[in-house]
């Protein structure tokens, strides 16, 4: 009998010990390879989505959620700002392209972004159908989005399928059109509808008015709501421009200035504290393996010794009883890690599902794909029952036949 066969025979000698020590090294890499997918689709995701933009103003408040309101749409913004003071920082001598946003609306869950045709430049989009944007209330859409070229349909109020909990809610006084659909780029534009800003700007422009009628209302309140944007996507001539900008343009009262790369790295760190713990949760784990697979080996070679003593006096060497016994925990680690990658990742991608609000950051198909660390996560998985079998098979490679055979 071969020493694969061996090895086959001695797992199967305590098959509760054995499932029990596949499934400890199996939790421990589907830990980490859950992790590691979720926090590199994030860091991937974060990058890719920046799209370029050095620079974003918007509204006083949180530089955080100024960023992830207006580059990454996961979050509600702030407020507004006059577009007087898009004008100021769009001709400023430091800024070299300055993209106006304006959001507010939705339609089946995919947010409306008024804004120019220099937006979608910032993602290389292509049209996959229909072209771009010529006139107010025109849309393109993303590949991820529901509607059609050539569908018409109102808005809702706010950001999410939540948010329009009544009629009043809909601003069925303008009919946006689809004029075209963007083939997919993999990052958040994909699920957005793109619009001129004049749209959105006159759609609350009216909404506004309505809701104020009864009251003394002036066409000059009309032409203040009319005149805001929600924030100003920033791309600077240099370096040095990048690091003076944000500062003039804190120095105003209304408006600041949030660095993406800047904030990120901030995120990241935030991000890095709860990954740093679910790693070592992880390595706990496999190691609490180690300790299974080493007691279930030990314990199994006990019973088993005066089979080994058999097998060397049919001949077989310390070797292979060594080889035997590190086979098995070969094959323990393997299984352990196989399954425990492919658990990974599919509890990798149940978790972006449930972090609906990073849908576009994270590509939910690549946590399905076999991922190059893969590999090194099954080297780990095999490394664990190496070391688990070790002492196991030192012991069985120096067993003495002689007392064995006298005891017996």
């Amino acid at each position: 009998m071969n020493t694969f066969s061996l090895a086959i025979k001695g797992l199967q000698h305590k098959p509760l010990h054995t499932i029990l020590s596949t499934l400890a090294i199996s939790m421990g890499i589907a830990m980490l390879t859950s992790v590691f997918l979720i926090s590199t689709g994030l860091s991937d995701g974060l990058k890719r989505n920046n799209a370029g933009i050095d620079i974003v103003a918007g509204a006083k408040g949180s530089p955080l959620q100024l960023i992830l309101s207006t580059i990454y749409h996961t979050d509600v913004p702030i407020g507004n700002i006059d577009m007087s003071d898009f004008e100021k920082i769009r001709q400023n001598s430091m800024v070299k392209k300055a993209i106006p946003i304006v959001i507010g609306d939705h339609f089946e869950g995919a947010r409306i972004v008024g804004t120019t045709p220099d937006f979608l430049d910032l993602y290389q989009a292509k049209f996959e159908d229909g072209g771009i944007f010529l006139k107010p209330f025109d849309i393109v859409a993303g590949a991820k989005t529901t509607v059609k070229t050539g569908q018409e349909f109102a808005a809702h109020h706010g950001f999410t399928s939540d948010d329009a909990a009544h009629d009043g809610d809909i601003h069925d006084e303008h009919l946006y059109k689809v004029v075209g659909r963007l083939a997919p780029t993999g990052t958040v534009l994909d699920r957005l509808l793109i619009t001129p800003y004049a749209s959105v700007q006159e759609l609350h422009a009216h909404h506004d008015h309505d809701e104020e009628e009864g009251e003394l209302h002036s066409s000059e309140n009309h032409d203040k709501t009319e005149q805001k944007i929600t924030a100003i996507l920033i791309k600077a001539r240099n370096h040095a421009s990048v690091m003076n900008l944000p500062r003039m343009i804190n120095n105003t009262e209304q408006v600041q200035a949030a660095n993406p790369q800047y904030e990120l790295t901030r995120l990241s760190k935030t991000l890095g504290i709860g990954r740093d713990v679910l790693n070592a949760l992880a390595a706990s784990v496999l190691g609490l393996s180690l300790l299974m697979l080493f007691a279930t080996l030990a314990s199994s070679l006990t019973e088993r010794r005066h089979d080994m003593a058999v097998l060397r006096v049919l001949g077989a060497s310390p070797t292979k009883l060594f080889t035997t016994l590190m086979t098995e925990g070969v094959l323990l680690g393997a299984i352990g890690s196989l399954i425990g990658i492919v658990f990974g990742h599919i509890l990798a991608y149940s978790l972006s599902q449930i972090l609906g609000s990073f849908e576009g950051i994270i590509l939910r198909n690549d946590l399905l794909s076999i991922h190059p660390f893969d590999i090194v996560l099954f080297a780990i998985g095999c490394g664990a029952g190496i070391l688990g079998a070790l002492p196991a098979a030192i012991s069985a490679a120096r067993t003495d036949i002689a007392k064995l055979l006298v005891k017996s």
